[in-house]
């Protein structure tokens, strides 16, 4: 979007460098599982092109048991975990069918695919509303966590919001101060 609008939308695209993204890679003889292990680490450590689609798949072959391995590498930015378990399921279905001809009644018109300008704008201002919206229902939530945090007047002064937000585990120092503390309570109680 013009002036980064609105953020990033997916678009289709027909020309895509599909030997780039899948590649093949056979292994060494003997094809031990270690040397698949050891290719897929190599695999995993290589950064990904990001003047490309932030995708790519290798298919692993040469392996002693004869079997074929795979390799997916995608970037956050383009799927996130449960998109990835709909694209394995997608991959890795064994009904004759596609999944797209299943769902004939989700298909969309080209249109939608590539939406043009007023769309996209259209899109942000509704999705930035709705941010809105949950952000004023969710309001009155924050400011009564906030005053439980930070207390009013006196509590606030003892360190209560101290108390009740920390970022980490206590230290051991903090500790013993806090069982000494929980000892005075207790003897002032027993009083």
């Amino acid at each position: 979007m013009p002036l980064q609008f609105a953020s990033p939308v997916w678009i289709h695209d027909d020309d895509v460098d599909l030997d780039y993204h899948v590649q093949r890679v056979t292994l060494p003889p003997p094809g031990t599982l270690v040397q698949f292990e050891g290719c897929a680490a190599r695999l995993h450590s290589e950064l990904m092109d990001r003047s490309r689609p932030l995708w790519r798949v290798h298919v692993i072959d040469g392996l002693q048991s004869g079997q074929v391995g795979y390799y997916m590498k995608a970037h956050h930015a383009a799927l996130d975990g449960q998109a990835a378990v709909l694209l394995a399921r997608a991959l890795f279905d064994l009904t004759p069918r596609p999944c797209g001809e299943r769902r004939a009644s989700s298909s969309r018109s080209n249109q939608a695919e590539n939406p043009g300008m007023a769309e996209l704008a259209a899109a942000a201002l509704r999705h930035d509303a709705g941010q809105y919206i949950k952000l004023v229902r969710h309001l009155p939530d924050v400011v009564r966590t906030l005053a439980g945090m930070f207390g009013t007047g006196a509590e606030a002064r003892k360190g209560r919001a101290g108390r009740n937000f920390a970022f980490g585990p206590h230290t051991p120092a903090e500790c013993a101060d806090h069982r000494r503390a929980r000892v005075r309570r207790l003897v002032v109680a027993a009083r």
